[in-house]
């Protein structure tokens, strides 16, 4: 996470609930992979709920599941549906197996800022 302090005011996603999203619905994916600018990229929802053992030892829990290409520099990036709302925040692949990707729910990120704030 990273906090930024600006006189101005940020344009922000609107949250999507993350109960409403579906497995078979169409994502987007915003980032900068590579250091190619706004690179958009679109799949689906391929499920929920997945838990990811990360090279630490460290499991992540409860994360959704999405094929839309991820590659170096959209982890952080923002995942959307069709109506522009934010799904999560984009945060690992699965290097053994090409087009698998997980992504933050938006609930858990803001459980997470919700916390930071306290």
């Amino acid at each position: 996470m990273v906090k930024i302090q600006t006189d101005r005011k940020l344009d922000v996603l609107p949250p999507c609930k993350s109960d409403k999203v579906f497995v078979g619905e169409e994502v987007i994916a915003i980032g900068h992979p590579y250091g190619y600018s706004y690179t958009i990229t679109r799949g689906i929802l391929s499920a929920t709920g997945r838990n990811i053992g990360l090279p630490s030892g460290a499991e992540v829990t409860d994360v959704f599941q999405i094929d839309a290409a991820i590659n170096p520099g959209n982890s952080g990036g923002p995942l959307m549906n069709i109506n522009g709302e934010l799904i999560g925040i984009n945060f690992a692949v699965r290097d053994q197996a090409g087009g698998i990707a997980f992504t933050i729910p938006a609930k858990k990120v803001r459980e997470l800022l919700v916390g930071l704030s306290n």
